[in-house]
């Protein structure tokens, strides 16, 4: 009797001191390999169990991590993974994967709320453990153990993974910041007396790759562009930046149209190699001579009304879109003289692309009973968007939606 009391406080007192380890190695941030290995040792020198097989989630599939008196690559490929699958219920998991493996007499679920975590199967020779208060001992401290072990695993994969989207929404949010300073807002365009600037953006993702700007050349002349970059999201905003930042070097290099349009083809192939590409439309215009000059590179055409002659037309003239080829073959630069009192829709294919409540793409054709009133262009774009919303329902609306107007007066 003694010595049965003897062996229960002995076993009490390793199991403690094993508890104590694990906690100990908890708080000191010990690697997941490291842990687990020290549960291994102690299963198999402490407790003398014979065989083990643990099973635990790694990068999201239950796999073998550690054996021991078994033949490791056949337990590797044992079907217990399949056995996890088809069980509903955890509790009834123990009793399925024992009666499949006769090397082991005893299964231990390790979860946490309805996760499983890792799976443990134990194998004792006969009479091992012997039959009473001892058995009854180890199997709930391994228990105990197995759960302390494996939640705090599983609170540093959590830990990591909440890093990694801080991470990320971090990277995200100072992406967009750089995209909201590369994008101007409508009040920062130039409003002046012979012309006058909108524009609206909005982006699909939480970043786009439309594109939109205007410069002001000297006192009498203006650059505007607008662009859309294949794809969406990050990587495309990120070659939006790099466009932007082209742009503005390339007009102030007082670079005609077609050498601007040239030297951003070769910007843009050398540095996606091909796999992705812009569509842009560029003009120039001069307010003392009315005269516009512009380059369509794949771009959906800008709607140009003419006031006076009260005629509509799509400003189509250019060439393929920049990056799609190594060297553009033909540019058409084409020129057009104004009369007072025009307006320029330019869009993106997020507006026009985007279907109405009666499955007809919104296109271009809408922005027309708009362009012919005598609205500043802020209301008239206004109007078109106003207009867009009303007719096309959100979950039509599949790209980022930019828009800018420009008013020759």
């Amino acid at each position: 009797m003694l010595n049965e009391n003897y062996e229960t406080f002995n076993s009490y007192s390793k199991e403690n001191e094993a508890l104590s380890k694990l906690a100990e190695n908890i708080s000191k941030n010990a690697s997941e390999k490291m842990l687990i290995e020290q549960f291994i040792r102690l299963l198999e020198r402490i407790l003398k169990i014979p065989r083990i097989a643990l099973f635990a989630y790694q990068n999201d599939k239950l796999q073998l991590v550690n054996a021991v008196g078994v033949n490791y690559y056949k337990l590797s490929k044992t079907e217990i993974i399949n056995i996890l699958s088809q069980q509903n219920d955890y509790k009834n998991i123990g009793e399925s994967i024992s009666n499949q493996f006769e090397d082991f007499n005893k299964t231990i679920i390790i979860n946490h709320k309805k996760n499983i975590l890792a799976v443990l199967l134990i194998g004792d020779d006969e009479n091992h453990l012997g039959i009473g208060r001892a058995t009854e001992i180890n199997e709930a401290f391994i228990y105990t153990y197995s759960q302390i072990l494996f939640t705090a695993i599983e609170n540093k994969r959590l830990f990591r993974e909440n890093l990694k989207k801080d991470r990320f929404k971090n990277e995200l949010n100072l992406a967009k910041s750089v995209e909201s300073m590369l994008i101007k807002k409508p009040e920062d365009l130039p409003h002046e007396k012979n012309i006058d600037f909108f524009a609206f953006y909005k982006p699909f993702y939480e970043m786009g790759g439309d594109f939109y700007d205007v410069f002001k050349l000297s006192a009498d002349e203006f650059g505007f562009c607008i662009a859309d970059v294949s794809g969406k999201g990050v990587s495309a905003a990120l070659l939006m930046a790099n466009l932007k930042g082209n742009l503005q070097a390339l007009f102030n290099l007082n670079l005609s149209l077609k050498e601007i349009v040239i030297k951003l083809n070769t910007s843009i192939v050398n540095l996606t190699q091909s796999d992705k590409f812009i569509t842009l439309f560029i003009a120039r215009y001069n307010t003392n001579t009315r005269e516009l000059s512009y380059i369509n590179a794949g771009h959906n055409p800008p709607v140009l009304f003419q006031s006076g002659d009260e005629k509509f037309s799509l400003l189509e003239s250019g060439c393929f879109g920049i990056g799609m080829l190594d060297q553009i073959a033909e540019i058409k630069n084409a020129i057009i003289q104004l009369k007072p009192n025009s307006k320029l829709i330019c869009f993106t294919d997020g507006i026009s692309e985007s279907y109405t409540t009666s499955g007809i793409e919104f296109g271009h054709s809408n922005f027309m009973p708009f362009l012919n009133q005598y609205d500043p262009i802020e209301t008239t774009v206004k109007n078109i968007l106003n207009y867009f919303n009303e007719i096309v329902p959100t979950e039509n609306v599949f790209d980022d939606t930019t828009i800018l107007g420009v008013s020759f007066k």
